[in-house]
C-alpha cells in the first residue's frame, strides 16, 4: 500500500442509501418549485448524518438528487470552473514573474 492509497476513499455502494430514502429532498431546477439550495443541502446533509453515510460521499448523493434539468447545469458549470482551472494554472505557469 503507498502512501496516496491511503487518501483515496473507500468504495461504498450507495443503493441501500438511496433505497432507505425513499422521500429524499430533490432538486429538479425549477425556481419555482426547489427550495434555497443552502436549505436543500442541509437536509441532504442531515439525511446523510441519519444514514451513516461518510462525508467523502455527500456529494455524489447530493448529485443522485439532482433532477435532469438542475444536474445538466451542475455539469456545464462543473465543466466551465474546470477550464477556468485548467487556464489560472497555466497562466501562472507561463508568467515570467
Amino acid at each position: 500500500m503507498t502512501i496516496l492509497d491511503g487518501f483515496k476513499i473507500k468504495p461504498l455502494d450507495l443503493e441501500p442509501i438511496y433505497d432507505s430514502w425513499p422521500n429524499a429532498p430533490k432538486f429538479v431546477g425549477n425556481p419555482k418549485k426547489d427550495p434555497p439550495v443552502d436549505d436543500w443541502l442541509r437536509q441532504i446533509r442531515a439525511g446523510c448524518v441519519q444514514r451513516n453515510v461518510p462525508r467523502e460521499y455527500w456529494h455524489k448523493v447530493a448529485q443522485h438528487y439532482l433532477g435532469d434539468r438542475a444536474k445538466a447545469r451542475y455539469v456545464v458549470q462543473r465543466n466551465l470552473c474546470s477550464r477556468l482551472w485548467e487556464l489560472t494554472v497555466q497562466c501562472d505557469i507561463d508568467s515570467p514573474n
